[in-house]
């Protein structure tokens, strides 16, 4: 008789895209033998599959199922975690399902959370006592951002500017990345921002934004005002891109004692700066687990391999009643961001008009995030944006 493995546990991961094959990875890496992996792969059946059968020969101990649907799982068990990883305007409605199923202990979704803080409010309320809901920001569990908040929480943060940035197309983990035309850019990278800030800057909102477009690879400029619980107010200059010419992940901080704190992290575990003197980051990065496997440990209460950041202190980073500010921060921005770009549609000619159209109006028509659109259907999104359609 086969002795049940205390550790074991039961999973579940809806979405088939490019980064719950990561997400799978990541699984297959930390769950033991003796558990059970179910993958509802949507569209991405066929990849899942594919990957399925290398992890059959390598761990067979592994229980690894895929399913293009959730109605084709067999038998809904008990599951200690569903993690939901399908875009964005789907989370609502998985977790919603997976819930009504099976009620698992936990659910983890993808960032962002949902299209909308109103869609975010309605996902916490389905997920009421016992199923806790957490959302993957998994930044916030890295050794080298939690360096650097600590930093910039031991004066006043008056001033920053934060880069997020991505490539239209470039090469990440050996796998082709797009960027993602299927969500808003404010969603999609301002929420980011917010999870890093929010970690020294607690109850971070924009009280106002004004949005600036730059026709020079630079993408899209907005200077904001931040308010955060018992803190001075602080600006922050947020540059965001889906068409940049390189990958950036930067934010630099002046606190009211002038010091200058920087972290260029486009490549992890980055460079961390106090007044232009770098410091180095915490050495476990380089033998230690990544965060987001340490983030999943954590949420499958999976004992963890040190104690740089426990499992509790991890969950309440990661909860939603935390998280779903980011959809606030976001949806603040992304207002101001289409003010701006209806301004420009009305008036502006030439590259401004077209930044306008291609960088901001996508979510309105796009289909995937794998799908860039032709000029003729940006033309038609943007004159449905300008009629309020």
């Amino acid at each position: 008789m086969t002795a049940v493995n205390s550790d074991s546990r039961t999973v579940l991961l809806r979405g088939g895209g490019r980064w719950s094959i990561v997400l799978a990875r990541v699984l297959t890496d930390v769950l033991v033998d003796g558990s059970r992996f179910i993958w509802v792969a949507g569209k991405g059946t066929h990849a899942a599959r594919r990957f399925a059968e290398g992890v059959t020969g390598a761990r067979p101990g592994l229980e690894l199922t895929v399913c293009e649907a959730l109605a084709e799982v067999d038998g809904w068990p008990e599951l200690d975690l569903a993690i939901v990883a399908s875009a964005t305007p789907q989370h609502e409605v998985d977790v919603a399902a997976i819930v009504r199923l099976c009620s698992p202990k936990r659910v983890l979704v993808e960032k962002p959370m949902a299209s909308n803080p109103e869609a975010a409010a309605r996902m916490i309320e389905i997920c009421k006592a016992p199923v806790e809901l957490f959302v993957n920001y998994e930044f916030r569990a890295t050794s080298y951002i939690q360096q650097f908040a600590a930093l910039c929480a031991r004066d006043d943060v008056l001033e920053m500017e934060a880069s997020w940035c991505d490539p239209a197309e470039e090469q990440r983990g050996g796998a082709a990345k797009s960027a993602n035309w299927a969500t808003h850019i404010a969603l999609d990278q301002a929420s980011h921002i917010w999870s890093i800030v929010d970690l020294f800057l607690p109850g971070v909102r924009v009280t106002s934004a004004t949005p600036k477009f730059h026709i020079d690879g630079r993408g899209l400029t907005i200077d904001c005002e931040l308010e955060a619980n018992s803190r001075p107010s602080a600006n922050l200059t947020l540059t965001i891109s889906r068409n940049a010419y390189r990958r950036e992940r930067r934010l630099t901080a002046r606190t009211r004692r002038d010091r200058k704190l920087a972290i260029d992290y486009a490549v992890e575990p980055g460079t961390i700066t106090v007044n232009d003197e770098v410091l180095s980051t915490r050495e476990e990065w380089q033998s230690a687990e990544r965060p987001l496997a340490r983030s999943i440990r954590a949420l499958l209460d999976l004992t963890l391999p040190d104690d740089t950041l426990g499992a509790e202190a991890l969950r309440e980073l990661l909860s939603a009643s935390r998280c779903a500010d980011a959809m606030e921060f976001a949806e603040y921005i992304r207002r101001c961001i289409d003010l701006e770009a209806k301004a420009l549609l009305l008036t502006a000619s030439g590259l401004q008009r077209n930044l306008a159209r291609e960088v901001l109006l996508t979510p309105h028509h796009a289909t995937s995030s794998f799908d860039r659109p032709d000029d003729a259907t940006l033309e038609r999104s943007a004159q449905k944006f300008i009629r309020g359609e």
